[in-house]
């Protein structure tokens, strides 16, 4: 797995430094206690000399000669801990100070990633995805909603949700559109989804519709690329229907993300007040098609009313 160029020299300098740190600690205790180290030729000594009669002796023999060797390994170590102690230093003072113990500041572990490298790409994941890490199905608090038909309502979608993300990217429809008024949960059910996937070790972007069409108009502007979205396993499309209709772009340029991820079997989350007639006449039969089609979307419609002042949690 190539990692992104920061996080690789990060763990670089970070063992660069642990080995720098173990050698100022080895000069240490070579001025104080020299001794230490005629120890420890004794123990590498004993260690050689014992190699070739183990792996020449039968079994019987093996097991007396590991045994004594063990023993006189055992003395000296003891006898190493026992000098750096009476001087004031810890047995594990000459160890390097790697960070991560378990991957030696190397990001890995038996050529697996590391857990102290996951925690770090998760991160960097959250950092590009623009999503609250809070919202998430561990948060997700049905207390807000009374009970009856909208807390039922509310139950079966964060289940849907769930299994969404969970079964991502083998989901089918791959695109989901949560509509409803304002402050019914469609925002906070996208940020559960796109946690969880995030979690998982997709790759996911939130963006505002308005401030995807803002960055298109800043890159034609500027003359740079266009900004396409096509990358992420998951895109959430937030609040569609709010951005401005700009002719020949808005429509244009939200047709092409919608498109192409469809194009390339990427799955998408879109976030509106919208109902399909609206979203009809806004945007016209192309994006209509490609957003109600059966076999590309599933179209829920969430019903309620803002719950968002009941508590702090933002369902």
């Amino acid at each position: 797995m190539a990692l992104p160029r920061d996080i690789e020299q990060e763990y670089k300098l970070a063992r660069e430094e642990a080995v720098a740190e173990q050698n100022k600690r080895i000069e240490r205790v070579r001025e104080i206690c020299p001794k230490f180290f005629s120890v420890s030729r004794r123990v590498r000594e004993i260690i050689g000399s014992y190699t070739r009669p183990i792996a020449l002796a039968d079994e019987a023999g093996k097991r007396a000669l590991i045994a004594k060797r063990d023993d006189e390994l055992s003395l000296l170590r003891a006898e190493r801990n026992r000098l750096l102690t009476t001087n004031g230093l810890p047995v594990s003072y000459l160890e390097a100070p790697y960070r991560c113990k378990a991957c030696s500041d190397t990001g890995y572990v038996n050529g697996a990633p590391c857990d102290c490298l996951k925690k770090k790409l998760l991160l960097r994941r959250y950092s590009l995805s623009r999503l609250d890490s809070a919202n998430c199905f561990g948060n997700f608090d049905l207390d807000l909603f009374q009970e009856g038909r909208i807390r039922r309502q509310m139950e079966r979608l964060r289940d849907f949700s769930m299994e969404y993300a969970e079964n991502f990217p083998n989901v089918h429809p791959k695109n989901i559109i949560f509509q409803g008024p304002v402050g019914v949960g469609k925002t906070y059910l996208s940020e559960c989804i796109g946690n969880r996937v995030l979690e998982r070790g997709y790759t996911v972007v939130k963006v505002a519709a308005y401030t995807f069409i803002n960055s298109v108009l800043a890159s034609i502007r500027g003359g740079a690329e266009v900004p396409t979205y096509t990358e992420p396993d998951l895109l959430i499309i937030d609040d569609l229907g709010t951005e401005p209709q700009i002719p020949n772009i808005t429509v244009e340029q939200l047709f092409c993300v919608i498109n192409e991820r469809c194009e390339l079997n990427k799955g998408t989350v879109f976030a509106t007040n919208l109902t399909p007639r609206h979203i009809e006449e806004m945007y016209g039969e192309r994006i209509f098609s490609r957003l109600t089609a059966k076999s590309l979307t599933i179209f829920i419609t969430i019903e309620g009313s803002d719950i968002r002042g009941n508590k702090n949690t933002a369902v």
